[in-house]
Parts: C-alpha cells; sequence; structure tokens
C-alpha cells in the first residue's frame, strides 16, 4: 500500500479532528439545556460558542484546490462516505 502523501495525511488528520468537534457540540448542546444552573448553562454557552467556531475553522481548512470540505481519498475517505467513521465508533 502506498504512503500517504503530507497532504492526505493533513486532510486525514483535520478529518478526525473535526469529527471530534462535531461530537462535542452535540455533547456540549446537551449539557446547555439540561445544566439545571446558570452559571453552568452559561458556561456550557460559551464553550459551545468557541467550539462551533472551532468546527467552522476545521471544516475550512480540509478543503483543498481538487477537494469539498473533508473530503480525502483511499479507504479511510471511503468509511467517511459511508458514516463509518465517527469519534468512538468502530466500523461495521
Amino acid at each position: 500500500m502506498p504512503h500517504a502523501t503530507p497532504s492526505e495525511q493533513l486532510v486525514a488528520y483535520l478529518t478526525d479532528v473535526h469529527s471530534t468537534e462535531e461530537n462535542a457540540l452535540a455533547q456540549l448542546k446537551t449539557g446547555a439545556e439540561t445544566a439545571g444552573h446558570p452559571g453552568l448553562t452559561a458556561a456550557f454557552r460559551e464553550h459551545l460558542a468557541e467550539t462551533e467556531e472551532h468546527e467552522r475553522l476545521l471544516r475550512g481548512r480540509a478543503r483543498g484546490p481538487r477537494r469539498g470540505p473533508l473530503e480525502a481519498e483511499g479507504p479511510r475517505a471511503e468509511g467517511q462516505r459511508h458514516g463509518y467513521r465517527r469519534a468512538g465508533q468502530e466500523r461495521p
């Protein structure tokens, strides 16, 4: 199997980090809705806004001249297109 180019490695890394940010967004939204304390709710909402910005930036950084957002080539990308690659999940 040929080695991935630095560009391909970067896109793979950014894709993984982007997945982590997406998972954090879901957890922070739930945390803000269920915190039950005004100070804790405010902290969740503040962190949520920061994480939304991180997700947006990561999505933009993974774009290349011939790639769409977070789209790479190879087996890893094939799994991502089918929804198998999410942080904390195994491929079926």
